[in-house]
């Protein structure tokens, strides 16, 4: 689950980030170090770098993206996991030589290191596929293109079977009053065998139909609707550990463009809440505005946020968060 990554993460993080190394010597070990970027000038925290053949071996980038890790002499496949964004390559080392594979001048842009699918559902009241174009992700024609990308269906149109959602590394449900209908079981089918979901505000069915719906409180009014909230911005607590060594600070602004989204009032324990705000409805009661879970052992990554991702009201903070994201995509 995914806060027993956030356990290993820290106490990674505490050890390799502080003294710059994995510390491992034990072994006749080389050092690996470079920079790791999700674009051009956007360096990419918490990115897992480990030898394929002896993940012991391995540590994380720090807030500028940058990465020095011991691994053994030899030749070593070596594996920069930045969850979505993947890239493997063969390094040959001799004991005590150090190796820089990225400089800062050229770094590793991830989005550019691996193939990947997105299939993204049309909504009405939000448009994700904006905000991939922002970050460098690129439209592309369907999930047989060679090409790394996103592709936009209507609902109507958006995949239904196993065999074709298995061809996407990420399902994004943008918000809007309507789903793409596909069988519970085909999507609990989907994430058991490591594929990955984003849902926005109206489509809380996600949640239904992974049997999530029950781990999840969510705040009826007196006639048996959800409650909903109003438009305007929320500073939010940075909740999740991990976020927050990700994002570098405790709180971000997070803007709500609509009014009429759904409230979430509390969550179980075995899901992660990444982020909380005080919400005038609930009379300023800090409620979850973004949460993520692994529905499933060894499955794939579930995040579901109240608030919506478009072009105009996207926020730097906001862009960021979905950014981390992508990036813990199969790091659990």
């Amino acid at each position: 689950m995914v806060k027993r990554l956030s356990l290993v993460f820290i106490s990674l993080s505490l050890v390799l980030l502080s003294c710059g190394k994995s510390n491992n010597a034990a072994g006749r070990t080389g050092t690996i170090t470079g920079y790791v970027y999700l674009s051009d000038t956007i360096p990419a925290p918490g990115v897992h770098v480990y030898a394929k053949s002896a993940p012991q071996y391995g540590g994380y980038t720090n807030g500028n993206g940058f990465f020095s890790v011991d691994v053994p002499e030899g030749q070593e496949i070596i594996v920069i996991d930045g969850g979505l964004f993947k890239k493997e390559l063969t390094v040959e080392l001799s004991e005590g030589e150090v190796k820089e594979l990225y400089p800062n001048s050229h770094p590793l842009v991830l989005r550019d290191s691996t193939n990947y699918k997105i299939a993204v559902m049309m909504g009405e009241f939000d448009s994700i596929e904006a905000i991939f174009d922002q970050i460098g992700i690129k439209r592309i024609t369907g999930p047989d293109d060679t090409a790394s990308g996103y592709i936009v269906y209507s609902p109507d149109h958006f995949p239904r079977d196993l065999e074709t959602l298995k061809k996407f590394n990420l399902l994004a449900f943008n918000c809007g009053p309507q789903g793409p209908g596909i069988n519970a079981a085909t999507l609990k089918d989907y994430m058991e065998e490591g594929g990955n979901i984003y849902a926005s505000d109206w489509q809380y069915w996600v949640l239904d139909s992974l049997s999530l719906k029950d781990h999840k409180v969510f705040l009826y009014d007196d006639n048996g609707d959800y409650a909903t909230g109003s438009r305007g911005e929320i500073r939010a607590e940075v909740v999740d550990s991990i976020l927050r060594f990700q994002l570098g600070k405790d709180s971000v602004t997070v803007n709500f463009d609509h009014d009429g989204w759904v409230i979430i009032d509390s969550v179980t324990l075995d899901i992660d809440v990444l982020l909380r705000g005080k919400v005038s409805e609930l009379g300023d009661k800090p409620a979850p505005l973004a949460i993520m879970a692994v529905p499933f052992n060894n499955g794939g990554m579930l995040l579901y946020t109240s608030f919506h991702y478009e072009a105009q009201s996207t926020n730097e903070d906001m862009l960021n968060i979905l950014r981390m994201y992508l990036l813990r995509i199969g790091q659990h």
